[in-house]
């Protein structure tokens, strides 16, 4: 009999709980006439696989899910040069640093050029053309006429706003886009609770049913589910009983990242909360799932600035989660420790999730499938298996951020 001690309890692997193995852990428990309550702990250890099931999960016909992710059109591309066209004034050629930016404007739209060029206005510019030399552009104001800043030093930016379209135009450069593909695989996640019917009819000294059986084996299923759903590595292996599945976590998905220093000086979390909330058009309520020195470093009333930064934190309970709220003025951030973090050697990491754009698929729902090991011959015993087959997918990458903590 194969068994794991932990602070609170003595885990049985790989076999029946029997009286007799009950017996050999801790001889005192089953005793007559003596009615005592198993202590259950339920620890708040897998907030994305709760925030996931409070969602709508969608079904999916093939352990293979494939799904569309898109992202939002580019607004902005740094500038080379500004200089005149020959023989019109008031019109520009603009040079971009990476010439394949000029895909992100079209004819007759308006941009704002900021930045060292701009000698600290901004000024505004229609686009002509738009072509891998650059942007053909004519100055628009604030000014009479735009004189570019060579001598300063710095970047220069040109952000993209709406189309000026002229009185007679009927059409204007199309717009569109493509969804990207994209695949996981659902995991099939399974756990099994048998007890021995001689165990199920004694008295034991600790009230522990068959149903406080399974609910153990559910919180201990949901806490390994949590770890794949965030840093599993999606593959696909084959093997005598088929095929395995590995979903890929959520971790790897996400694109963006912002880097978080262990002391926060004035205007870091302002910082954070920016690039959380800007440039992709997300929700404004979003969670942030971290270790828990990330979570130290954030939610810590000792440091004055960051406390001015933050205001006062409160907590508020969303999806059955006890979370702290940071209000900022780009958004709202729901702050949760994460076990899962630290267990995996990632407690200075988080993520920022948009629960709008978290999306479950589910082959096989959540289940439990009672086992007659009795009729079959095999053993003497209740036993119940319980799987689920499930994914986790972000739908819109660039509306989430990894948080990597500088040590």
């Amino acid at each position: 009999m194969d068994t794991v001690s932990t602070t609170h309890a003595t885990h049985v692997l790989g076999t029946p709980l029997t009286a007799a193995s009950i017996e050999s852990i801790d001889s005192g428990m089953i005793l007559p006439d003596i009615d005592r309550r198993l202590l259950k702990i339920r620890p708040m250890a897998t907030p994305v696989d709760q925030i996931s099931r409070s969602a709508r999960s969608r079904a999916s016909g093939s352990m293979e899910v494939r799904y569309y992710t898109v992202d939002s059109r580019p607004s902005s591309a740094e500038v080379k040069s500004v200089a005149g066209s020959d023989g019109n004034d008031g019109e520009f050629l603009m040079a971009l640093v990476e010439k394949n930016d000029y895909k992100a404007f079209s004819k007759t739209d308006t941009v704002l050029l900021t930045g060292a060029l701009a000698g600290g206005k901004s000024h505004t510019f229609y686009v002509l053309e738009a072509d891998i030399r650059g942007l053909s552009v004519e100055y628009v104001g604030p000014d009479d006429r735009f004189v570019a800043d060579t001598e300063a030093e710095g970047e220069s930016t040109i952000v993209r706003m709406g189309r000026a379209a002229a009185e007679l135009d009927v059409q204007t450069p199309q717009t569109t886009f493509v969804p990207k593909p994209e695949h996981n695989f659902c995991q099939i996640f399974k756990a099994q609770v048998e007890q021995g019917a001689v165990l199920t009819s004694a008295l034991k000294q600790a009230d522990m049913s068959f149903t406080d059986q399974q609910e153990a084996a559910i919180i201990d299923m949901r806490m390994g589910m949590e770890r794949n759903f965030i840093f599993g590595s999606r593959r696909k292996t084959s093997g005598p009983d088929g095929n395995v599945y590995f979903t890929g976590g959520i971790w790897h998905q996400i694109t963006r990242e912002f880097r978080l220093p262990s002391q926060l000086c004035t205007g870091d979390f302002v910082e954070l909360c920016r690039q959380a909330f800007t440039g992709h058009g997300g929700s404004a309520r979003k969670v942030l799932i971290a270790g828990s020195k990330c979570v130290r470093t954030l939610v810590n009333p000792s440091k004055e600035a960051t406390v001015k930064q933050m205001g006062s934190v409160e907590t508020e309970v969303h999806w059955g989660l006890n979370l702290k709220v940071i209000s900022s003025n780009f958004g709202t951030l729901y702050v949760v420790h994460s076990e899962t973090f630290d267990l995996c050697g990632h407690e200075d990491d988080g993520i920022i999730i948009d629960p709008e754009y978290l999306q479950k698929y589910t082959h096989i729902p959540f289940s439990a499938m009672l086992l007659d090991l009795k009729k079959s011959g095999q053993r003497n015993s209740d036993a119940v298996v319980l799987t689920e087959a499930s994914c986790l997918v972000l739908r819109y990458p660039e509306a989430h951020m990894r948080i990597i903590g500088v040590k």
